[in-house]
């Protein structure tokens, strides 16, 4: 069923722009607060143990992470610290060779994490605790991205950082608990000492590994060359299990779900809703009825050339990305596209099964 733009339109002013609507907003997201605040507690701790790895195994700047620009050693204990050697970005002619790792100089680190977090909703499913995509399909994903990154000259070690930490993230997440990294009825409690993990070679088979810390590395599943292997790290024959962590690392997980629940708190959405609904109606409002044209148009150009209906919407969120190049919205994982250019993107989408030709009839119509 066609939808037309002024529809659209007064469905989104009704649902978000009238005085009603800040009501039931804040209304909503009370009934919903469990729910939302599950979410948020998995999302950071995800993320966190996410830069954990790509700080510890990876050696990827901190200042740079989108989320938690801290340095995750000073929540360690001495011991880890003594054996914790840094390895910073190098710079041909000035830099030691066997003490800095070497990438292209414009590589953002920021960018590499935000696109790790964009990959993130591709693979689990944070609301049902489960994998949302696998084998295949994810596969095919995951090789758009490495072909897209590869064109901007990123180093293979980078991209398949990003698949380890995606990988043994959802593993911990997922599938185990640790004493002071978990949320409440969300997190699961395993097998002790075991985990299972996806291998980022299918992403289907899944692996099991030991694990006795929120951060180890792992016999057969992380790399020898980039991951790091502690001589002093505890071990499971002993018996006491040690942690590497202090008071102050769940402290500040804490803290941080603690602020994003501040921020989504029935009150603060009704408030936030008040203040903008002059903005959202006429701004808003415009903005719908341009993207229903767009989704209109690029239906029609497919139905010229018979593109079955189960691809339809993959040409539509095409245009859309097109759109949203340069944008700079509140989603701020999106922003590492900026780094993008049109072509990168229809390459992308030619290379997860879409016709070329179409893909570049769409780009012309949008006048891109």
């Amino acid at each position: 069923m066609r939808v037309r733009p002024l529809y659209r339109k007064l469905k989104y002013v009704r649902k978000t722009a009238e005085p009603d609507a800040v009501v039931t907003t804040s209304w909503r997201f009370g009934e919903i607060a469990d729910v939302k605040n599950l979410m948020i507690g998995l999302s950071v701790l995800f993320r966190s143990i996410a830069d954990i790895i790509l700080q510890f195994s990876f050696h990827f700047d901190f200042t740079q992470f989108e989320w938690n620009p801290v340095d995750f050693t000073l929540f360690t204990t001495e011991e880890f610290q003594e054996n914790y050697e840094r390895t910073g970005k190098g710079y041909y002619d000035i830099s030691l060779y066997d003490i800095s790792y070497y990438d292209p100089p414009d590589v953002n680190i920021r960018n590499m994490e935000r696109i790790m977090w964009e990959l993130r909703y591709k693979t689990t499913d944070l609301k049902e605790l489960k994998y949302r995509l696998a084998g295949e399909t994810l596969r095919r994903i995951m090789n758009a991205y490495r072909e897209m990154l590869k064109q901007k000259k990123v180093a293979d070690w980078v991209i398949d950082a990003i698949e380890l930490a995606l990988s043994e993230t959802e593993g911990k997440v997922l599938n185990c608990a640790y004493w002071g990294f978990a949320v409440w009825e969300g997190s699961p409690w395993s097998e002790e000492d075991k985990i299972k993990f996806r291998s980022v070679n299918d992403w289907l088979t899944e692996i099991i590994g030991e694990t006795i810390n929120l951060y180890d590395a792992h016999w057969d599943i992380d790399r020898w060359d980039y991951c790091r292997w502690m001589d002093n790290q505890p071990y499971p024959e002993r018996q006491e299990v040690e942690t590497i962590w202090t008071e102050e690392a769940e402290e500040y997980i804490d803290s941080t779900i603690e602020e994003f629940m501040l921020k989504t708190s029935p009150v603060w959405q009704g408030v936030f809703l008040l203040q903008r609904s002059d903005r959202m109606h006429m701004h808003g409002g415009y903005h719908q009825i341009k993207m229903q044209n767009v989704n209109a148009l690029v239906k029609r150009i497919c139905h010229r050339h018979g593109v079955p209906s189960t691809q339809v919407y993959s040409y539509i969120a095409f245009a859309h990305e097109l759109l949203y190049l340069r944008y700079k919205g509140y989603r701020k994982y999106k922003q590492w596209r900026e780094m993008t250019t049109p072509d990168d993107i229809i390459r992308r989408y030619a290379s997860m099964g879409l016709d070329k030709h179409i893909l570049g009839e769409i780009r012309s119509a949008l006048g891109l």
